[in-house]
């Protein structure tokens, strides 16, 4: 049975929208989808959260991930990766979500595993849409989405075929980085396991990575996703 799981009540919901993701996907896609909050479709499901992002743990460790990663994929001339806006949708996954940092591979669209749509209006070299198994994810988790990223998105980037998951949880005193890569003959991911120095192997970035967390000069949480090559 569809749901609608509601963390601000102040949100119109068409008729139908939760009954299928195409039905989702026409919403989110029309000039009546909010503008604010994050809204995600997840196996019949429609999770919405308009709370305001909290900065010191949610958006603090965000944008120096991001960094880090594009700082790596314009290295590599990997891919693109775009920041909280970027709505990926997947068939297999059932899924039409805005990951927190999102990764998409140039050869996963040159060879159309990947696709990019257009907005409603069709405007060309414009894109508002991103279909497809893409490379890496991002969440950070929240005091609201803890179960959605732990659990729900998990099950469903996998099956829509995203290649790494990293899962961020910077709420509690221990600093929680999980690199989970697709195992397909498991079904499932597998959390990669880090060295003796705490570095987490990404094989799409090809390199090595830790989050570290310290305090900044005013006295609050600064984060550094630290890389190191391998070979």
């Amino acid at each position: 049975m569809s749901t609608v799981i509601f963390h601000d009540p102040d949100v119109q919901i068409p008729l139908g929208a939760a009954e299928s993701l195409e039905n989702f996907t026409a919403w989110a896609r029309s000039d009546h989808f909010p503008l604010r909050g994050r809204i995600d479709y997840i196996d019949g499901d429609i999770e919405i959260d308009m709370n305001a992002e909290e900065l010191a743990d949610h958006g603090g460790p965000k944008t120096h991930i991001a960094v880090e990663i594009t700082l790596r994929t314009v290295e590599l001339d990997l891919g693109e990766v775009y920041i909280s806006d970027a709505r990926l949708k997947s068939v297999p996954g059932n899924l039409s979500a805005e990951p927190d940092i999102l990764v998409v591979t140039y050869e996963s669209i040159r060879n159309g595993d990947v696709k990019l749509h257009p907005p409603s209006n069709n405007r060309p070299g414009k894109f508002t849409l991103v279909e497809g198994p893409v490379a890496l994810v991002v969440e950070i988790v929240s005091d609201s989405s803890v179960f959605k990223d732990k659990e729900k998105l998990r099950t469903a980037y996998f099956e829509a075929g995203v290649a790494e998951y990293w899962l961020v949880d910077a709420r509690e005193e221990a600093l929680q980085f999980d690199l989970l890569t697709r195992d397909p003959e498991s079904s499932q991911y597998v959390e990669r396991q880090p060295d003796e120095n705490g570095f987490l192997r990404s094989d799409v970035l090809d390199a090595a990575f830790r989050l570290e967390r310290s305090l900044n000069p005013a006295g609050y949480n600064r984060y550094r996703l630290i890389r190191r090559e391998d070979g």
